[in-house]
């Protein structure tokens, strides 16, 4: 809303807050009848796995891993 503000455009982004639903153009879905959401399920999934495990070092050059609750630390 700020931003909207410093950049002059308030009254084009928020103006169809104040009008009666009534009043509201209805919205249409044109062109997509069934979306395939299979590949953008398997995109989050891949990227959900990817934030499971975490690898890191630490301060003293050790190689550490995380995966959900737990922590290795593999030393030289």
């Amino acid at each position: 809303m700020i931003d909207s503000l410093n950049k002059g455009t308030f009254e084009n982004v928020f103006s169809n807050s104040f009008i009666p639903s009534e009043e509201m153009p209805s919205l249409v879905n044109v062109g997509f009848d069934s979306p395939d959401l299979k590949r953008i399920e398997d995109d989050l999934g891949a990227i959900k796995k990817r934030g499971d495990r975490q690898r890191y070092t630490d301060n003293q050059g050790r190689l550490v891993e995380v995966y959900k609750n737990i922590k290795t630390i593999y030393v030289d």
